[in-house]
């Protein structure tokens, strides 16, 4: 073999290791780590809801963070948004009471949702519409979150584990958020945790008293 032609032949035999890249957002391993089919625990509670890019669905997720131990995210429901969106304002508003935030994102039905819960949720910062950097913010804690162990998803949550495992980085205003072909419920799933970590209100702390 001649020198030249040893030589296409170890780029042919490299280029694969070379070109090969993983965009994945979250690590397979990690996520399936933090899989659990222990019990929810209690604690602070909020509320992720992402509407898709086309408005098509809206998806509802939840997260809980106890006083000690690994916080819990769960997707609650996913449907079209053909029929309305009465039934997620009206779930949302009868859990003003129990939880400290609920984090609303998409473009098409944000507005309506968020008029017809208005009236009640009135708490400052009860009602969130996360900025961009809101939305790298909560893809980022999520990821960390995985990766650390310190928070759980329920096992038998097969389309929340499709979404993470599928997920790739998705650019968005210098960082990145959650993309690929089902994004929209590890999405939903980040602004819950995300809206849990950060919101300073807590009202099961109160019911705690006395």
């Amino acid at each position: 073999m001649s020198k030249d032609g040893f030589a296409r032949e170890r780029l042919d035999w490299w280029a694969p290791v070379l070109t090969e890249k993983s965009d994945n957002a979250i690590d397979k391993a990690a996520w399936a780590a933090c899989r659990s089919e222990e019990k929810k625990p209690t604690g602070k509670t909020a509320y992720g809801i992402k509407f898709t890019p086309d408005g098509a669905e809206v998806i509802l997720c939840g997260a809980v963070c106890p006083f000690s131990g690994p916080a819990r995210i769960e997707m609650i429901e996913r449907r079209s948004t053909s029929r309305g969106i009465a039934w997620i304002a009206e779930w949302i508003n009868q859990r003003y009471k129990t939880a400290c935030c609920v984090v609303i994102d998409g473009r098409n039905g944000v507005d309506i949702l968020c008029e017809r819960i208005h009236g009640t949720w009135k708490a400052k910062n009860s009602v969130i519409r996360p900025t961009a950097r809101d939305v790298i913010a909560a893809a980022s804690q999520l990821i960390t979150e995985v990766n650390e162990h310190t928070v759980t998803w329920y096992a038998g949550q097969d389309d929340l584990d499709d979404s993470a495992l599928t997920s790739v980085k998705r650019p968005i205003a210098g960082g990145f958020g959650f993309g690929g072909d089902n994004p929209a419920p590890v999405e939903a799933a980040a602004l819950a945790l995300w809206g849990c970590r950060t919101s300073k209100r807590d009202p099961s702390r109160k019911m705690l008293i006395g």
